[in-house]
């Protein structure tokens, strides 16, 4: 089981990933190619770094002096959620166009921190490691995004909502939600 960390590293985290998600709207800014290639680089880089501070005990000083406030426990000896989340977000950008990617991308980065958000503080209702109320803030971030960023019609847009919360409340935390949460709502969106 894995333990969770306190709630201001909780927060602190969660701002993170909230804004790094928002970073996907340079896709509109900026030519999208440019972009894809300088966040598949920054990627790489990352993931690189990440794997070192496994191996080499400095780098590993290092990155926890850094980064140790966001680092949950169980990360301490394998790559963190920032690793899965740049190969998500990788991923998502380079197999889907740009509103279903920066669609992907926010439920990624909006729908789960919010969800980590309202149920760490106000989650009553337990369902494994999560709670009820989490799951249910994660269902209508998801929907508001998909509803109004897409205009994905109503029905659609609860459906895809549904089957993302269903997928980030069961799946098992070594399949790492920042990897697979983005690129299920990107095939998802497509689909519908």
């Amino acid at each position: 089981m894995f333990e969770a960390i306190p709630y201001k590293r909780e927060m602190i985290r969660k701002i993170v990933h909230i804004a790094l998600s928002l970073t996907v709207f340079s896709l509109l800014i900026w030519n999208p190619q440019t972009i894809k290639i300088l966040f598949l680089i920054l990627t790489v880089i990352y993931i690189l770094i990440d794997y070192l501070r496994l191996k080499i005990a400095p780098l590993g000083l290092l990155y926890k002096r850094l980064f140790g406030l966001m680092v949950r426990n169980e990360e301490a000896s394998r790559l963190s959620g920032a690793s899965y989340a740049f190969i998500g977000a990788s991923v998502t950008i380079l197999l889907f166009d740009t509103i279903t990617a920066i669609s992907a991308i926010l439920i990624l980065g909006m729908s789960d921190a919010m969800a980590a958000i309202i149920g760490r503080r106000f989650g009553a209702t337990r369902m494994g490691q999560k709670s009820l109320e989490g799951s249910f803030t994660f269902f209508l971030v998801t929907f508001l995004i998909l509803y109004f960023y897409t205009g994905l019609i109503v029905p659609f847009s609860i459906g895809i909502s549904f089957i993302c919360t269903i997928l980030e409340l069961i799946m098992p935390r070594r399949l790492n939600d920042n990897l697979v949460i983005p690129i299920t709502a990107g095939l998802l969106i497509t689909l519908l």
